[in-house]
């Protein structure tokens, strides 16, 4: 009993629509998170003036913009997906995504931001070791920044 096997028993048990459900939560959420979360990456670098920056200071100030970008797209984005995790988990919950989020803003008055920490960190242990790739030897980097 393999993904599409499963698959095939949800459709065929529950149809079509139970396998797509939290979709539109889904995609609403990651569109608003990749746009507040470039978006504003690209502000911080203005806001920093990154282009003035010492060398020695480039990486750390990219990391700074790019965590602070994260923090707020993340703020977007954890009420989107514990609405998305509710239509799925309750059939009775309202579909369409922003209907899902404002009844779940009711209901989990305290629970909204659940996850962040465990996100920031996965995002900020991510980055850092990243970019410290990128500064070694073997690293792409490697001559460009000193």
């Amino acid at each position: 009993p393999g993904m599409l096997a499963m698959a095939y028993h949800l459709v065929q048990s529950h149809g079509p629509r139970r396998l797509l459900s939290g979709a539109g939560a889904t995609f609403t959420g990651y569109f608003l998170h990749g746009a507040f979360k470039y978006g504003l990456f690209e502000m911080w670098k203005a806001v920093f003036q990154i282009s003035k920056v010492s060398l020695a200071m480039h990486i750390p100030m990219l990391c700074l913009c790019a965590f602070l970008a994260e923090l707020l797209a993340t703020v977007v984005l954890c009420p989107a997906e514990a609405a998305r995790i509710m239509l799925v988990a309750d059939p009775t919950f309202v579909e369409p995504a922003r209907l899902a989020w404002e009844r779940f803003c009711r209901r989990e008055k305290r629970g909204m931001l659940h996850g962040i920490h465990r996100i920031l960190t996965m995002f900020g242990l991510n980055t850092w070791l990243a970019l410290q790739q990128l500064r070694s030897e073997s690293g792409v980097w490697n001559g460009w920044f000193g």
